[in-house]
């Protein structure tokens, strides 16, 4: 009989005492139970093995309940680097070819029926998280369950990319996010190339992933909007609101290093990044306005780690392979539209709840604007400028026109603060000086208008297959 044994290893950021598990077999029964800390749990599970060689056993901690029964099958047929696409807490189950043995490893408790499928429930987060199959053959495999995410092969589709004329390009000297237009701006589609396959968020960044991070302690509470009081009746920790605000590259750091992959945003020193080579690394934002201490913030293109699409593969992901004017067709018919985006927001509206695109990805058009990674430059003392920075998605495609009307007036509390007021006087050498001093602010409410920007994040991956479900 074929032993297939469960580990559960702990899903935890702080360093922990030992823990109780429980060894049971495939009907559920408590057979043992034994304590150990995190680095602990393989040696100790394959005691339990030994112990019982003629049985098939899991592992699981004591303080998880039982999964709920599964919404979906997966039929595991031992290819490596395989897929599954869920939403948040989802239970699925995955069942190996009859041929194929081998032991479960899973990031979370998990259990294991008569036919030797592991049954886990993703979190209430989105990202990815893995499970490992160590084959008695001695190959490795691992599936990773995409939550509330697609994996997209992007060298399977044709894009084309919305390009302003010359001459429009040449009048406008920046497309700020307030600027509105009553047409859609002269152009044409250009035919792109992008290979690389890409496991993307289906929606915005939420207020419930924030809070989540939040917690980790690595994250400064952004002050604009306190949260409980615009949404005093919400839970934070289950808002399917997009995340106002940004944050956004150390947002993607900690999802990266919670999945165990490498920061795709580092800090690095001017001079060693002039004197390196560091042809993965695009620096975000202008060197000319660095700060006194060479400290600069560049993306690692070559990381495996999220972050914050740049604007054509934006573009990409929003047009989602389609060549018509708009994503979802050639005419600007507003009962099309609103099937995709709320052209009229009132608030910032819940994810998911309109019709995705081609890819599956919600909410590319409405609900808030996105942050991208775009490239600008300019002209100061006859010398050209070139770098990389944040933008949003705002006016710059046909699309986002009807992303025009994201601000409106929110209750927002102004918490005390400490401030400066600064003026330049003249000394008493007659140079100017400037001097500042500190006003106390105390806690006052007042209606703002609120930019409603949020992001998605993405990451670059080696060619996967889907599990097949049955």
């Amino acid at each position: 009989m074929r032993v297939c044994l469960i580990f559960f290893l702990a899903f935890s950021f702080v360093a922990i005492a030992a823990e109780q598990y429980g060894v049971y077999d495939t009907q559920g029964n408590r057979i043992s139970t034994f304590e150990a800390e995190q680095h602990e749990l393989p040696q100790k599970t394959l005691l339990a093995k030994e112990k019982e060689p003629n049985k098939n056993l899991y592992v699981s901690s004591l303080s998880k309940g039982k999964s709920s029964k599964p919404t979906s099958r997966y039929r595991y047929k031992a290819e490596t680097g395989a897929y599954i696409e869920a939403t948040r807490k989802e239970t699925i189950s995955i069942c190996p070819d009859k041929e194929i043995q081998g032991t479960w490893i899973s990031e979370y408790s998990v259990s294991l029926n008569a036919e030797n499928c592991i049954i886990v429930q993703t979190s209430n987060l989105a990202g990815t998280f893995r499970i490992l199959l160590l084959q008695n053959s001695g190959k490795t495999d691992t599936i990773q369950v995409l939550v509330d995410q697609s994996y997209i092969q992007m060298g399977d589709y044709s894009h084309k990319v919305y390009v302003y004329d010359q001459h429009i390009i040449d009048s406008i000297t920046s497309l700020r996010p307030e600027a509105t237009w009553s047409d859609v701006l002269p152009g044409n589609y250009e035919s792109k190339v992008y290979d690389m396959p890409l496991i993307v968020d289906k929606t915005k960044f939420t207020m419930g992933d924030a809070s989540y991070y939040l917690k980790l302690g690595n994250i400064i509470k952004p002050k604009i909007i306190k949260w409980d009081f615009v949404y005093q009746n919400e839970n934070l920790e289950e808002s399917r609101r997009p995340y106002i605000g940004g944050q956004e590259f150390r947002f993607a750091n900690e999802r990266s290093k919670k999945e165990g992959l490498d920061t795709a945003y580092i800090r690095v020193d001017i001079r060693d990044y002039n004197a390196k080579n560091t042809k993965n690394y695009i620096l975000l934002g202008d060197v000319n306005a660095i700060d006194a201490s060479y400290n600069f913030l560049v993306v690692d293109t070559s990381s495996s780690g999220y972050r914050v699409p740049f604007k054509e593969e934006w573009f990409f992901l929003m047009r989602a392979g389609t060549s018509s004017t708009y994503y979802w067709g050639d005419y600007e018919d507003s009962l099309k539209v609103s099937r995709y985006a709320w052209v009229s927001p009132v608030g910032l509206k819940q994810v998911a709840k309109l019709q995705p695109n081609r890819f599956g990805l919600y909410d590319m058009v409405g609900i808030a604007k996105e942050t991208i990674m775009d490239y600008f430059s300019y002209t100061k003392n006859g010398i050209n400028y070139n770098y990389y920075g944040w933008a949003t998605t705002f006016s710059k495609c046909p699309e986002c026109y009807f992303m025009r009307k994201t601000r409106t007036l929110l209750p927002v509390m102004r918490m005390p603060s400490k401030t400066k007021e600064c003026e330049w006087k003249e000394n008493k050498k007659h140079e100017k000086e400037r001097i500042c001093a500190d006003i106390e602010q105390k806690s006052r409410l007042v209606n703002e208008q609120v930019n409603f920007d949020s992001f998605r994040f993405l990451r670059k991956t080696p060619k996967l297959h889907k599990l097949e479900k049955f």
